[in-house]
This record gives C-alpha cells, sequence and structure tokens, in this order.
C-alpha cells in the first residue's frame, strides 16, 4: 500500500500539473486575440505550441505512465574509469528488456554494470544461483548501509519500500 501510495502521488501530481497547465494555455489562447499577426506567429512558434506537446496533453493519462516507467524503471549508464580509479563517463539512463524487469534485493545473487561504450548492461552472478532461483540486484549500490537508510534510499529513487529477505 505505501508503495502503491507514493507512486500514485507522484503520477496525480504531475497529471494535475499537467492539466492545470493546460487551461492555462486555453486562458492565453484568448488573450492572443489582442496581439498583431507578428507577434502572434512569434508566441505560436513557442515550443511549447508544437503538436507534439499537444498531443502529450491530449494523452495525459499515457504520458505519466510513460513518465512513471522511466523514472522508476530505468537505469543508470556510467561505466567505471578506464583507468579503474572511480566512475567513468555518464551516458544517462537507459530502459533494458531483462536488466530493468529483474527484482531488487538487499543480499543479492548478481551484480550488473555497464559496457564501457554504455550501451548495454552486463549481468553477472556473484553467488551459487540454484536452478529456479530468481536472479536479483542491489539497485542503488548501498548494500552496507543500514536497513533504515536503504529502506529510506530504495523509497526515495524507486518508489517502493523493500521487503526483501534481508530487511524483512
Amino acid at each position: 500500500n505505501i508503495v502503491l501510495c507514493v507512486v500514485l502521488a507522484h503520477a496525480n501530481a504531475l497529471r494535475d500539473y499537467l492539466h492545470n497547465y493546460r487551461e492555462n494555455q486555453y486562458d492565453e489562447e484568448e488573450k492572443m486575440e489582442q496581439y498583431d499577426e507578428e507577434t502572434k506567429e512569434q508566441i505560436l512558434e513557442d515550443p511549447i505550441e508544437s503538436d507534439a506537446v499537444r498531443y502529450i496533453f491530449d494523452h495525459i493519462e499515457e504520458f505519466v505512465q510513460f513518465v512513471m516507467v522511466i523514472r522508476f524503471n530505468s537505469v543508470e549508464l556510467q561505466p567505471p574509469a578506464e583507468d579503474g580509479t572511480g566512475p567513468g563517463t555518464n551516458f544517462g539512463h537507459g530502459l533494458f528488456e531483462v536488466a530493468c524487469k529483474m527484482n531488487h534485493s538487499c543480499r543479492p545473487n548478481c551484480v550488473w554494470f555497464t559496457t564501457p561504450d554504455g550501451k548495454c548492461k552486463e549481468i553477472r552472478a556473484i553467488s551459487t544461483i540454484e536452478e529456479g532461483e530468481e536472479l536479483t540486484v542491489d539497485y542503488v549500490g548501498n548494500v552496507l548501509d543500514a536497513t533504515p537508510q536503504r529502506r529510506e534510499d530504495l523509497l526515495n529513487t524507486k518508489g517502493f519500500v523493500c521487503e526483501c529477505d534481508r530487511c524483512a
């Protein structure tokens, strides 16, 4: 229930903001009548008036769902530095068919890392995995932190309270 409420709160806040913005845009259209043609053209060339933005407003529920998928399921793409001294180039975030479907555990049996070119997530086992056992990774990289800190980090970054066997 806690997880669902947090996700819904984010989704509802975004939806409400965009709905209010859209309503304000209609008020602005009425104000447009007072401008000369050249000024109207400049205003209408604004990217916020583009067809893509209007499409988002017309399909707000799908847009909110899409944003939530990106927000909670994307993974960071930052390989280690070539010399091994720390993080390398940050390539942003990505969605991967297998890696992004893996569940979290604070006692994972796999690790994932970004390939040097930033295009893939590689997954490697770090313990013996029995046939039929779920493959898990640590989402936030803080398995040495205390349980309350790990749970707070996961709630803030992934939208859920960890209930793995180590935390429960």
